[in-house]
C-alpha cells in the first residue's frame, strides 16, 4: 500500500473511497489516526502516501523551567516549547502546510501575544522536510526564531500547559485540504 496504492476487492471500502468520502464529510478518517499514532510509532508513520506530510516532535520538544506561560500558573512555573517538524514526499502537485498557535494557547514570540498563522510550501515532484519555526525565520510577533540553547528565547513555538489543542495544523495538496489537526504537547 506504498505511494497511494489501494487494493480493492469485491468487498468492502477502498482507502481512497474513505478519504474521498471523509473529505465531504470534513472529516480525515485516515490521515487524522495515522498521524496521531505516527507520534508514538515511526513506523506507522510510512504508511502514509509520500504526500501527506509525516509530522513529528521528537527531540523538538522541551520543558522550560522557571519560566511561566502568562496566566498559567502551576506546572512547577515552566512551559512547554515545540518545533513542529514534517516530512514530504515528492507529490505532483505542491503540498502547503499551516501551523497556528492558538490564541492565549501557544504563541510564536515569547509573550508577544500573536496567533498569526505560519504558511509553508514544498514545490511539486520536492522531497522536504520543514521546521515551525525554522532557525533564523523571521515569525509573526518581531522575533527571529534562534537555535535551541538552555538559555534561547524564541527557540520554539511557547506553549500555555494550562491548556489543550494548543497548535492547530492543517495542510492541502493542490486545492484537496486535510485538516484541521491539533497538537498538544506532554505537559511539564
Amino acid at each position: 500500500m506504498e505511494n497511494g496504492q489501494e487494493t480493492n476487492g469485491s468487498h468492502g471500502l477502498s482507502r481512497r473511497t474513505l478519504i474521498k468520502g471523509a473529505a465531504v464529510a470534513g472529516v480525515a478518517a485516515w490521515t487524522a489516526p495515522v498521524i496521531i499514532d505516527s507520534l508514538g510509532s515511526p513506523a506507522a508513520a510510512e504508511s502514509l502516501p509520500p504526500c501527506h506530510p509525516q509530522f513529528t516532535d521528537s527531540a523538538v520538544n522541551w520543558v522550560v523551567d522557571g519560566v511561566s506561560y502568562p496566566g498559567c500558573s502551576g506546572h512547577n512555573n515552566s512551559h512547554r516549547d515545540v518545533v513542529m517538524h514534517f516530512d514530504v514526499g515528492a507529490c505532483s502537485q505542491p503540498v502547503k502546510i499551516r501551523v497556528t498557535p492558538l490564541s492565549g494557547k501557544a504563541m510564536w514570540c515569547a509573550w508577544a501575544n500573536n496567533y498569526t498563522a505560519v504558511d509553508k510550501t514544498v514545490p511539486a515532484n520536492t522531497t522536504q522536510s520543514l521546521n515551525f519555526p525554522e532557525v533564523g525565520e523571521s515569525l509573526p510577533g518581531g522575533c527571529t526564531a534562534v537555535v535551541h540553547t538552555n538559555s534561547a528565547v524564541n527557540d520554539g513555538i511557547h506553549v500555555n500547559p494550562c491548556s489543550s489543542n494548543q497548535i492547530q495544523w492543517e495542510y492541502w495538496i493542490g486545492a484537496t485540504y486535510y485538516g484541521p489537526f491539533y497538537y498538544q504537547p506532554p505537559l511539564p
